[in-house]
């Protein structure tokens, strides 16, 4: 019995062995958070030539994030294929009928919603990259979100990208028609939530005593709406790569790289400096971890 014991124990130190490791490497380091937002360009985390370039540029007001969202997966990316898949977003864009930055009506939007979700979305799966959208098809939430938010910037439509701790979605022209596009089934079509229905949800949570009186009759009721319908947090287009970074750490650690998959954590703490994207709090993968950003 003992000697089935010091095995289990043994194999479990052995599989440990190399997380440890690296956690004490950095550690040792000593790289405190300030340093590794701000240093990351003096870190030997880069694996592709044009990786380091775009994290320099990623500080910009208005950068293009199509390569960065491909690039977080160096082993599908390449010059000549970030350039025929931008070719292709645009085509799709030409092939719309849509003019960029014209007034969308809710079946303008819902027409957008699934003409997207047939040309690019196939399968969905656990934890793929973002270039595989462009390969086979395969997706998840946060790929799905990442190519939906790439789209909507060139037809000029209004969105925010909401983050739960197991998902991540669009709201598009939340101001007005304030239309959610889910992309987690293959029979999902996006929901339009309209002044009735805030009305009605806001005034539910008055009659059953969740918001007070001087909250419902001197506050905003869409500001209500937003801050009890949804809760969620709103990210942007660079935190949106902090979790295809994020998602591409866990990957690596779930096949044993684990150098490769600090790399990648670096670079999604850097993207997105939260302390649940912070290494030292990842833990030992498991599968379920996978699923903490891509429900």
């Amino acid at each position: 019995m003992l000697n089935e014991i010091e095995e289990n124990y043994f194999d479990m130190l052995k599989t440990l062995t190399p997380f440890i490791l690296l956690l004490s490497s950095i550690i040792a380091n000593g790289q405190d958070s300030l340093k590794r937002k701000t240093g990351i360009l003096a870190m030997d985390v880069f694996k592709h030539k044009d990786e380091k370039p775009l994290f320099g540029s990623v500080t910009a007001k208005a950068i293009d994030y199509l390569p960065l969202f491909l690039i977080s997966d160096s082993a599908l990316y390449s010059d000549v294929q970030g350039e025929e898949i931008k070719a292709k977003l645009e085509e799709f864009i030409r092939r719309s009928g849509y003019v960029p930055n014209q007034e969308f009506k809710s079946k303008d939007l819902k027409k957008i919603y699934k003409d997207i979700h047939d040309a690019f979305l196939k399968k969905y799966v656990d934890n793929p990259s973002f270039g595989e959208l462009f390969v086979n098809g395969n997706y998840n939430c946060a790929t799905a979100t990442a190519l939906y938010a790439l789209l909507l910037d060139q037809l000029g439509i209004k969105y925010k990208i909401r983050e739960t701790p197991v998902h991540v979605y669009i709201i598009a022209e939340p101001e007005t028609l304030n239309m959610v596009f889910e992309t987690t089934s293959p029979g999902s079509r996006p929901v339009e939530i309209g002044e009735k229905s805030k009305s009605q949800f806001v005034n539910y949570l008055f009659k059953n005593k969740l918001i007070s009186k001087e909250e419902y009759n001197g506050g905003d009721k869409s500001a209500l709406f937003e801050k009890h319908f949804y809760g969620d947090e709103v990210i942007d287009m660079k935190k949106m790569a902090g979790l295809l970074y994020y998602n591409a750490g866990i990957k690596a650690i779930s096949e044993d790289d684990y150098r490769e998959g600090y790399k990648n954590f670096e670079k999604a703490f850097y993207l997105y400096p939260d302390k649940k994207n912070d290494l030292p709090h990842v833990g030992v993968p498991r599968k379920d971890n996978i699923r903490k950003r891509d429900a």
